[in-house]
């Protein structure tokens, strides 16, 4: 499965790629960290060109993918201990 941006309830938008979330930085939102670098201190990342393309990824996590849940209106919830987080990630 490729990357795909997905939207939180709480309007965050996130890259997901291979079932981890990457928040997008830079100015042209092309190079992305993971969403849980600063409480697990994870190195994950990766880049994309300017057609949205991954050219480079590393991808050791330092922790499992989140759990996700996605409502009816295509939007995503992080379940945590198997309650509704409405929090950033």
């Amino acid at each position: 499965m490729g990357a795909q941006l997905i939207q939180f309830t709480n309007g965050k938008t996130l890259l997901m790629y291979q079932k981890y979330t990457f928040s997008m930085q830079g100015v042209h939102k092309n190079y992305g960290i993971c969403s849980r670098k600063r409480g697990r201190k994870c190195k994950a990342r990766l880049r994309l060109n300017k057609c949205g393309e991954i050219v480079f990824a590393e991808t050791n996590h330092s922790h499992p993918p989140p759990k996700l849940m996605k409502n009816a209106n295509g939007q995503y919830v992080r379940i945590d201990n198997g309650e509704f987080s409405y929090l950033p990630i």
